[in-house]
């Protein structure tokens, strides 16, 4: 094979092409908006509050209420609990996204919810 003088061989890349980690940061603005909601209503680590909002109690979802199976993955009892959840969600949400794709890491973070919920 004759080739330029000057040719030379592209260097291979395994880096994984830029993602902007979206779905991580819409779930860090409705973790931080759900805790908003929280404060306004009375507290963060009222019981009350959070139940209002959609905290697992277990007699409401037997009783058909299983909506909070969902929702109440985004409370968050306290800012220090938000504060951690929100920075392990920022470290490891943009890089998981990053590699799986927006779509995989979404069913991810909602199926480990539920089960978190179902625990």
């Amino acid at each position: 094979m004759n080739q330029p003088a000057d040719w030379q061989p592209r260097p291979v890349s395994y880096a994984l092409p830029f993602h902007r980690p979206l779905v991580t940061w819409i779930l860090l603005a409705a973790i931080i908006a759900v805790f908003g909601l929280e404060t306004l209503a009375g507290g963060s680590t009222e019981t009350e509050v959070l139940v209002r909002l959609g905290a697992k109690v277990t007699p409401l979802i037997v009783a058909g209420e299983y909506w909070r199976l969902f929702t109440a993955m985004f409370l968050h009892i306290g800012v220090v609990h938000l504060l951690f959840n929100g920075y392990a969600l920022f470290a490891i949400g943009t890089e998981l996204e990053r590699i799986l794709g927006s779509v995989r890491f979404t069913l991810i973070y909602v199926l480990a919810g539920l089960l978190g919920s179902l625990a």
